[in-house]
């Protein structure tokens, strides 16, 4: 594990030594609910990507990233975990596009300081390689077995780039069949500026930068450890963990089988049955 991977695993599970304490204390374990954009929300606002937490509550100071960032949304606000980035970083140093939504896509120039975050094998040059030239980071906000999205003019103008040492298993508490080494957007991005701000050109990135840093991951922290809490209470597995991964593998590779359908017309068979008994009992 490198000490990266040790810094981000240290800060998530201080997360639930934090939740540990306000149980003890008889304390809510997340924030209290409040009413924005229309609807109820908690911690944060996925449509104006506004913190949502007390006044009086310890919250990270906004993140200064080493490049300007353009997310390209085109998955749904409420399961996004770029839209994290936005709440946390310093007001109009992350510009998010809701292609989904209607947003139109940026026009982008070929100018060796604007590169897209997506790794293909034979295409992508390794994020520190040009990580002293660059000036802006594309990063696409979308399931990984669909992103069609990277295929748009606009994004084929951009050298491809990938991490250059990824975390080798990320912290999400979503499962994709995509395979493994695959991070949320959020964990991507988190991971990019720590390697940038290390080479980037006048930003050096000491201890102090990396905790800095770290703060991404904050909203990101508090809602891992409010899964984890579901789970413990229904007597599951935690969501993130290689054991509940393991088991919705199996269950999404079952689906479609053979066996799957001969289960399925068993399940409408004994559907019937249970209904003609009722209906004879009547």
């Amino acid at each position: 594990m490198t000490i990266q991977m040790k810094g981000v695993t240290t800060y998530l599970n201080s997360f639930f030594t934090e939740s540990q304490k306000k149980d003890q204390q008889n304390k809510e374990g997340l924030w209290t609910r409040k009413i924005c954009c229309g609807t109820s929300r908690s911690l944060y606002c996925p449509i104006c990507c506004r913190l949502l937490v007390p006044e009086d509550c310890k919250k990270p100071a906004p993140v200064q990233l080493p490049f300007d960032l353009d997310i390209i949304l085109t998955d749904r606000r409420g399961s996004s975990s770029g839209l994290h980035a936005v709440a946390l970083t310093e007001p109009g140093s992350v510009n998010l596009v809701d292609y989904e939504g209607g947003d139109a896509m940026p026009i982008y120039d070929d100018d060796g300081e604007t590169f897209l975050l997506y790794p293909v094998e034979g295409e992508s040059c390794a994020l520190s390689d040009v990580a002293s030239r660059m000036s802006k980071l594309v990063v696409l906000d979308c399931k990984w077995t669909q992103p069609s999205i990277k295929e748009h003019p606009e994004l084929c103008k951009l050298q491809k780039v990938h991490l250059t040492n990824p975390p080798s298993e990320s912290q999400f508490w979503r499962w994709h069949s995509a395979g493994p080494g695959m991070l949320s957007t959020i964990e991507a991005i988190y991971t990019a500026a720590v390697e940038v701000a290390t080479f980037h050109q006048g930003f050096e990135c000491e201890q102090s930068e990396h905790e800095l840093l770290l703060s991404l991951l904050w909203i990101f922290g508090l809602i891992r450890v409010a899964t984890a809490n579901t789970a413990r209470k229904n007597g599951k597995p935690l969501p993130f963990s290689d054991t509940d991964k393991r088991e919705r593998q199996a269950r999404l590779s079952y689906i479609g089988t053979e066996k799957h359908k001969q289960d399925k017309e068993k399940g409408r068979i004994l559907k019937l049955e249970t209904a003609k008994r009722k209906q004879e009992i009547l």
